[in-house]
């Protein structure tokens, strides 16, 4: 016996172009340093109904493309410092954080991130945190990190 399936109209254009128009409304790009803009694959940031989602940020000066290894300890402060300029980019800041995925290569530098992280983000509200192991990250990098910001004011 087959199944009977219920059908569903295919959407007419103008639904489909209407659809595109309100999800332009509540999306968009965050402007991009220039040094990032060849690269098609991916939004550095994206502004979504009042939060800015951030893609992985790590030691990477974004206006100049340079790399800035070093100590695990100049390595987050840099990538801390990057995701800093990416959401003021977006006009919004650490200060309004709402989640933070933190990717290391190595868990012995967990305590060393919660030091300096604390230095980042406000003491008396601090952002949901996921911490996740991985065992290698672009360019040997040992730390990435994205975030979840509100936009004041949405």
């Amino acid at each position: 016996m087959t199944p009977c399936l219920p059908t569903v109209p295919a959407p007419s254009a103008g639904r489909s172009r209407a659809r595109r128009r309100d999800f332009r409304l509540w999306f968009r790009p965050v402007p991009t340093p220039k040094a990032l803009e060849h690269q098609p694959v991916f939004s550095w940031s994206i502004s979504a109904d009042g939060f800015v989602f951030t893609s992985g940020h790590a030691a990477v000066d974004v206006d100049t493309l340079r790399l800035a290894p070093g100590p695990f300890e100049t390595e987050l402060r840099a990538t801390l410092d990057n995701l800093r300029r990416t959401l003021e980019r977006a006009g919004t800041s650490l200060d309004h954080v709402v989640k933070v995925t933190v990717y290391l290569t190595d868990m012995g530098n967990y305590a060393e991130l919660n030091r300096i992280y604390a230095e980042y983000f406000p003491s008396d509200r601090p952002p949901a945190r996921s911490c996740v192991e991985v065992r290698r990250l672009p360019y040997n990098f040992s730390v990435e990190i994205e975030a979840v910001a509100r936009l004041p004011g949405a």
